[in-house]
């Protein structure tokens, strides 16, 4: 009797053994396939939350020259300055709530500017970085100087250049030093939203 058991127990427990290697060993693969996909998941939905930022934003959209880009709602786009042979779009994106508290006469904006590559008006670029706007390459500098105009203070001036259909771009925020971190994330996440449009 006493060996018959042994025979039974022998078995059992190499079947005992057997079930949880095996059990184990499926809940290890199933564990690692699904963790990917979660990865994926919080990817997608951090980018999702990032283009939720500027998604009641206006749009200015310039198909004359073949681009656009999303600016927030609440500011005001000035789009009415003259322009010239040289200098053929000049657009003024006033950051009304974000004045500087030493010279509430001199605010921050954003100007937009569009050169004939060869212009007289346009100042060459000293030194800066590569950045992408519209997905190109543009060059991104930042100076600080005295004033030009009636203001205390110094000037600020963050401004990205790039060359698309034969005329240079200028996006430039500038304001009384320092700009504020406010600005400078409003600018950036303008420059995201950039692209260039088919006109033909």
């Amino acid at each position: 009797m006493k060996n018959s058991q042994k025979g039974f127990t022998i078995p059992l427990i190499i079947a005992i053994i057997a079930v949880l290697i095996i059990g184990g060993g499926t809940y290890a693969i199933m564990h690692n396939k699904q963790q990917p996909k979660e990865k994926v998941e919080t990817i997608a939905q951090n980018s999702a939350s990032t283009t939720d930022n500027t998604a009641d934003w206006k749009t200015y959209r310039n198909e004359k020259y073949g681009f656009e880009f999303r600016y927030p709602s609440e500011l005001s786009l000035d789009s009415d300055f003259p322009y010239t042979k040289e200098q053929p779009l000049y657009l003024w994106l006033q950051l009304t709530d974000l004045m500087s508290p030493m010279s509430p006469d001199c605010s921050t904006g954003i100007e937009f500017d569009l050169y004939k590559p060869n212009s007289s008006g346009l100042a060459q670029v000293k030194s800066a970085i590569n950045v992408f706007v519209g997905g190109q390459v543009a060059k991104e500098s930042h100076e600080v100087f005295d004033q030009v105009w009636d203001c205390k203070g110094q000037q600020e001036n963050f401004e990205t250049n790039f060359v698309h259909s034969g005329l240079r771009s200028v996006i430039t925020l500038t304001g009384v030093a320092p700009i504020s971190q406010e600005s400078l994330g409003i600018y950036w996440e303008i420059l995201s939203t950039f692209k260039f449009i088919d006109v033909r």
